[in-house]
């Protein structure tokens, strides 16, 4: 039953069915070899020097250089060779044995790159740029043709080349695990909390990127700032001008091909999913921070690849290839006719399913907090009320709790998640962390989704928030900009968002909705070393020590205050389910294909 094996007419002539989405086009053997890494030193417009390392095609037969012209693929990168922390990590050679002369570029501030770190910001667009024109058109060698691939910190960076460029010469990025808004809105913090990530990444990122002494002056500064409450701390200019959301239409403008990937297990995976709606938005015309509408145009250049992955997870040099023949090279493969360009991964059945529009439920439907703690469509007539402190959540009032009855069929998820909760604290601020499970007849639980909101920060922006029909606040999108403190004692709603889902609930389970106040002691330990790869709550700033630490939070529902968690919940026949494969052409570091570490993918896109 391999997908190998069964037949495909295509143009009039029968093919076997490859294991690649489409199902007609394959990456082959390798066509060319590939020279040893060669230095370079690239000047920026502003005369500062960028080090970079190329890797030309060589014939099979003689290994000489190939001598007609190929695309250039760049990784524009913040990671040093650990050889060498002078230059930038090893080119992809699997791209250039395949028709591509692939580029390495160390950022500026990384290694023997000069100048100063940007985190994405301005100068990091206009290098981009600079890099687009020099691969094009000063690189020996070069067709003309640009394409940037990335995962993590070089997937920011090609999104910055693609916003700060307007050269026709760039025609598809591939930026895998990192988004537009992705740092400051999930990977560093969550709606304001600051995440066990931004901590190990500010310890830690000097030595990935050289150790330099730019890298580290950068780091130590944005983590002090951040700690201390000031500036970096919220939505402020230094945020709003690195990579905002509103680069995807300029991205869009400029016709580049955009292959986004993330995972549900990521540390931006909801913000990627924004990026998806942002550019098909663009591309229909519509608001970019609207939910998308049924039967909206939609363009195959932007697809999404969300699967149920960690961060980093699930790379794919074969899939990377296709993607870059499509756009860059023009050939038909399949991917430029996708006409359901959202390829998600749906939990608890691990099955996959196409989509064209996000969400695929606008509509939520409440599930309410009950005093029996229970989980109910119908809320109490009487009112209720649980106490919370900050602390872990095994500890006393550490953790509330509550369970639906068990569900009588099979029901699907599929869109944005949210809680409505009703809360005052003792003093000026409170924490909140709603979590969502899929708890089996077993008892066995296993995490959906979560949220954080932090009082002082709750506002959310109604112009970039959802709101269905009934005006549940499906996707509230708060602002962050400034601390609006509490007055103690008063009931505030907060509309939190959860990450978006796409699960099925199998008959005989039920939800579970706990909240807590803290992440728990496994996630962020007393003492040692936290998680590093994740972006869990986790770090309060100076000022939301001295607001937070020994308040009592208390949630409120029932009649009065009809606390919920709203859920999108899909007609049985929302999308069919898609074949997968574990390709041979698995990616994973140190830039090694391994078609042992493969993890399937979906086959069929749409």
């Amino acid at each position: 039953m391999g997908p190998q094996e069964r037949k495909k007419r295509v143009n009039g002539e029968v093919t076997k069915k490859t294991l690649y989405p489409g199902g007609t086009w394959e990456p082959g053997e390798a066509q060319y070899g590939h020279t040893e890494a060669k230095s370079y030193t690239i000047r920026m417009k502003d005369n500062t020097s960028l080090t970079a390392r190329v890797s030309f095609p060589t014939e099979l037969s003689t290994g000489e250089r190939a001598r007609e012209n190929f695309p250039v693929v760049i990784e524009f990168t913040s990671y040093v060779s650990p050889d060498d922390p002078s230059l930038p990590i090893e080119p992809v050679t699997y791209l250039t044995e395949h028709g591509y002369i692939s580029v390495t570029v160390l950022m500026r501030g990384a290694g023997g790159s000069e100048g100063e770190v940007n985190l994405f910001g301005p100068q990091d667009c206009a290098d981009g740029a600079d890099l687009v024109h020099w691969a094009s058109r000063e690189l020996e060698g070069s067709d003309g043709r640009v394409a940037f691939i990335g995962c993590s910190y070089p997937a920011g960076l090609a999104l910055a080349a693609a916003a700060g460029s307007s050269d026709p010469a760039l025609k598809a990025i591939i930026p895998t695990y990192n988004g537009l808004e992705g740092v400051f809105r999930q990977c560093w913090a969550t709606n304001g909390h600051f995440s066990i990530a931004f901590m190990a990444f500010t310890a830690y990122a000097p030595e990935a990127l050289g150790n330099s002494k730019a890298a580290k002056n950068f780091f130590e500064k944005m983590r002090n700032n951040i700690l201390s409450g000031e500036d970096r701390a919220y939505a402020g200019d230094f945020w709003k001008e690195r990579l905002p959301m509103e680069m995807a239409e300029k991205i869009v403008n400029s016709g580049v091909a955009v292959l986004l990937q993330t995972g549900f297990k990521d540390l931006m995976d909801r913000v990627i999913v924004r990026n998806y709606i942002a550019l098909q938005n663009a591309y229909a015309g519509r608001p970019l921070w609207a939910p998308m509408e049924k039967g909206q145009a939609v363009s195959p250049k932007y697809q999404l690849l969300m699967g149920n992955w960690a961060h980093g997870e699930a790379l794919d040099l074969g899939i990377f290839l296709q993607w870059l023949d499509t756009w860059v090279k023009g050939i038909d493969t399949g991917l430029q006719n996708v006409k359901t360009p959202a390829h998600l991964w749906e939990g608890g059945d691990d099955r996959w399913f196409n989509a064209d529009c996000y969400p695929p439920v606008k509509e939520s439907t409440q599930f309410y907090l009950r005093g029996d703690g229970k989980l109910g469509r119908i809320s109490e007539e009487s009112s209720g009320s649980g106490q919370l402190t900050y602390v872990y959540p095994h500890e006393k009032n550490g953790l509330l709790s509550f369970r639906t009855e068990e569900f009588e069929k099979d029901v699907r998820l599929a869109g944005a998640v949210s809680a409505t909760i009703f809360a005052a604290s003792s003093g000026k601020n409170l924490v909140l962390l709603p979590a969502l499970y899929d708890v089996s007849s077993s008892g066995e639980k296993e995490l959906i989704s979560q949220g954080v909101v932090v009082g002082s920060l709750h506002r959310p922006d109604r112009d970039k928030s959802w709101t269905d029909e009934k005006g549940i606040m499906t996707w509230p999108w708060l602002s962050l900009e400034k601390d609006e403190y509490l007055t103690p004692g008063e009931v505030y709603r907060m509309d939190i968002p959860l990450a978006p889902r796409q699960w099925k609930i199998l008959k005989g389970h039920r939800l579970e909705l706990e909240i807590t106040a803290k992440s728990p002691v496994e996630v962020l330990p007393e003492n040692g070393m936290p998680q590093f790869l994740s972006s869990a709550p986790g770090i309060l700033t100076k000022p939301q020590k001295e607001t937070i630490e020994g308040q009592t939070f208390t949630i409120y529902f029932g009649a009065s205050f009809p606390s919920s968690v709203n859920l999108p919940i899909a007609a049985e026949n929302t999308a069919p389910y898609v074949e997968t494969a574990r390709l041979p052409t698995a990616w994973v570091e140190p830039r090694v294909i391994d078609p042992k570490a493969a993890l399937p993918i979906p086959i069929q896109w749409g």
